[in-house]
C-alpha cells in the first residue's frame, strides 16, 4: 500500500504536475517484485491511464522523461523493448517472498542496481502481499516480437537524470514511430495483438510510409495522426459511430483525407510588422502563457500554439488559430473550463472566438 509519506516526497513534489504525479502513483501498482514495469509510452498509456483518453502517448513519453529526470525510475533496455526500474522497491517490501514471487519482466541491470534503502517509506508496504494485478503474473505470457517502440531517458547532461550510459535506451526509427503511432490511431495494444493485427498494422505502416504519407513522424508529421483522428471521428460514418479505424481502413482513406486536408488549409492573417505589439497581442500573449500553465504541454502545442488575435468587436476578441479541427475541440473540451476562467482572471467580461480564417 502507499504510506501517506508520498505529500512529503521531494521527487514527487519535483514531477511537473499533478497527471504526472497521478500517473507515477498508479504505476507503483503494477511494478513486479524486483519493480520493473514496461517503459514503452504506448503500453503505459493504454495499461496504466486506460481511461484517460485526455493524456495521449507523447505526454505519457514526456512524464516518464521527467519521473527518470526526478530520479524515482530508471529506464533500460531488454529483449528489444524499453522498461522502467523504480531502484529500491524490492527492498523496501516488506514481508515479501521474492521465491515465491514469480515475473515476466526481465531483470534490472546489474550496472544500475543501487543499494537497499534509497527509496522513501512513501512505497513501503504493511505487508508481502502484492497488488491483486500482480497476481496475474503467475499466468505464463505469450512471447511478443521485439520492437523498441519509445525511447524516453533525457539528456546525458540533465541535472539530476540518473547515469545511464552504461545501457542508453535505442532512439526511435521513423518506421517505429509510425507503427506505434498507427496502434494508438487503431486503438490496438501492441503488447497483447495477435500475430494478424500486428501484420495488418506492419503492412498498412510500410505502405503509408512507402507513399510518404507522414515522412518525419518525429517531427511535424506526428500532427497527420490527431488530425486523421478528427477527421475520422467527425466525418466517417464508422467513426461517427465511435469506430476507431482498423489497419487496412487508414490506408485505404487517406486520400479522402489528405483532400479534405488541403480544403481546408487556410491562410492566417499576415499581422503588419510593427515596432511594438499592439495591446489585443499583448494581452493574448498574457492569456497564452496562462493557458499553457493550465493544460499538457502536448495539448497547448497542438492547439493554440501560434495563434494570433486578428480582430476585436468590444469584448469579442477574434483569434486564429493554425488548424481547423483546433475550433472545434477547443470550444468543446476547454472553453468553458479552462479558458474562460482564464479571460475572467485577465480581463473580466472579455470572451474569445476562435477562427481558422480571414475575417470578412
Amino acid at each position: 500500500m502507499l504510506n501517506n509519506s508520498i505529500s512529503e516526497s521531494k521527487k514527487f513534489n519535483d514531477l511537473p504536475d499533478d497527471t504526472c504525479r497521478l500517473l507515477a502513483t498508479w504505476l507503483i501498482s503494477h511494478l513486479d517484485k524486483n519493480g520493473v514495469y514496461h517503459g514503452d509510452p504506448m503500453i503505459v498509456r493504454s495499461k496504466v491511464l486506460t481511461r484517460r483518453a485526455d493524456v495521449s502517448a507523447e505526454q505519457v513519453a514526456i512524464y516518464l522523461e521527467a519521473m527518470q529526470e526526478a530520479g524515482l525510475i530508471v529506464l533500460f533496455e531488454a529483449r528489444g523493448e524499453i522498461w522502467q526500474w523504480w531502484p529500491g522497491f524490492a527492498e523496501e517490501q516488506v514481508g515479501l517472498r521474492a521465491d515465491r514471487e514469480t515475473t515476466k519482466y526481465p531483470q534490472p541491470p546489474d550496472a544500475i542496481q543501487q543499494p537497499s534503502g534509497n527509496l522513501p517509506a512513501t512505497f513501503r508496504q504493511s505487508s508481502g502481499e502484492m497488488p491483486a494485478e500482480e497476481k496475474l503474473s503467475e499466468v505464463k505470457s505469450k512471447s511478443r516480437e521485439e520492437n523498441a517502440l519509445g525511447a524516453c531517458a533525457p539528456p546525458p547532461d540533465t541535472p539530476g537524470a540518473p547515469d545511464t550510459s552504461e545501457h542508453p535506451p535505442p532512439k526511435l526509427s521513423p518506421s517505429q514511430a509510425m507503427f506505434s503511432a498507427l496502434a494508438a490511431l487503431c486503438q490496438v495494444d501492441i503488447a497483447v495483438c495477435t500475430d494478424e493485427q500486428r501484420g495488418a498494422l506492419n503492412q498498412s505502416e510500410a505502405r503509408l510510409r512507402k507513399a510518404k504519407a507522414a515522412p518525419d513522424m518525429l517531427g511535424v508529421g506526428v500532427d497527420d495522426w490527431h488530425t486523421f483522428a478528427h477527421w475520422w471521428y467527425w466525418h466517417d460514418w464508422r467513426g461517427k459511430k465511435g469506430e476507431p479505424p482498423k489497419p487496412h481502413q487508414v490506408r485505404e482513406e487517406w486520400g479522402k483525407f489528405r483532400s479534405w486536408q488541403d480544403d481546408q488549409v487556410v491562410e492566417l492573417v499576415q499581422l503588419p510588422e510593427q515596432k511594438a505589439p499592439t495591446p489585443d497581442e499583448e494581452l493574448w500573449q498574457e492569456i497564452l502563457t496562462d493557458l499553457q500553465g493550465r493544460m499538457t504541454q502536448a495539448t497547448f502545442d497542438a492547439h493554440l500554439r501560434g495563434s494570433v488575435p486578428i480582430t476585436r468587436d468590444e469584448n469579442c476578441l477574434q483569434v486564429a488559430l493554425k488548424r481547423p479541427e483546433s475550433v472545434v475541440w477547443i470550444d468543446k473540451r476547454l472553453y468553458d473550463p479552462v479558458v474562460l476562467p482564464c479571460l475572467e482572471h485577465h480581463e473580466p467580461g472579455l470572451s474569445v472566438k476562435f477562427v481558422t480564417n480571414r475575417p470578412p
